[in-house]
């Protein structure tokens, strides 16, 4: 028998065994369920309802997961925030070489340098926090390798975070325009100025991080399309 006749014919006999087997265990289970009726009057009916039930527990389970999940990354996308910010800053007082010396007494003063290091250390305590069983449901990453999946999904759901963040900071902005239209008095006006400065500059982070997040995000995995990283 030829070679490629005979892996043919292996093939055909290992799906008939198979089939085979997967019959017998049919009946056997049919077996058990007619005996389970008897018994105790659960039909196959019951069961159905009990597995429908069972995965409806699991997704909520999954989704209060998720939302868990979704606190902990907010908090690290946070730190990230205050660590790129204290970094820029630092950068900023380098680069001024006639604050050196007093430069040199505030960081002895306030640690600064320290404070960079406390910020690193949460947040890799809050990545230890994070999970990857919510991955798949979070990002939608299911299709890809497990590998490719746990690399992208992290940054997804950060970006995820940010974006949410970024949309919440323009709502504020908006909101504060709206009410400072119908202000009046000096006073009042004042506060609104200076709370419109606060509101304007918590948007520009907010968006400042999710730029720094997709940019990174793009070169890292080139995407196709890639994210979109708009202007304010």
């Amino acid at each position: 028998m030829h070679r490629n006749e005979r892996g043919r014919h292996n093939s055909a006999a290992r799906s008939l065994k198979h089939l085979q087997q997967t019959q017998k265990k049919l009946l056997a289970a049919r077996c058990i369920l007619r005996q389970l009726d008897r018994q105790h009057g659960h039909t196959e009916e019951y069961f159905k309802n009990q597995c429908e039930r069972k995965k409806a527990i699991q997704s909520q389970t999954i989704s209060q997961s998720s939302a868990d999940y979704l606190e902990h990354v907010a908090e690290l996308v946070d730190l990230e925030e205050q660590l790129v910010a204290a970094q820029d800053k630092l950068e900023t007082m380098d680069k001024n070489k006639r604050s050196r010396r007093r430069r040199r007494k505030h960081r002895h003063a306030s640690g600064g340098p320290n404070t960079l290091v406390l910020l690193e250390k949460a947040i890799e305590c809050v990545t230890e926090k994070l999970g990857d069983a919510e991955l798949c449901e979070l990002t939608g990453t299911s299709g890809a390798s497990n590998v490719e999946r746990y690399a992208r999904a992290k940054p997804l759901v950060k970006i995820r975070v940010a974006k949410g963040k970024l949309l919440g900071a323009k709502v504020g902005v908006i909101e504060h325009r709206r009410r400072a239209s119908h202000a009046r008095g000096t006073n009042v006006q004042k506060k609104m100025n200076t709370l419109r400065l606060l509101k304007n500059t918590k948007l520009r982070q907010k968006h400042a991080t999710y730029i720094r997040l997709a940019k990174q995000y793009n070169e890292q995995f080139a995407p196709d399309p890639s994210l979109a990283t708009p202007t304010l």
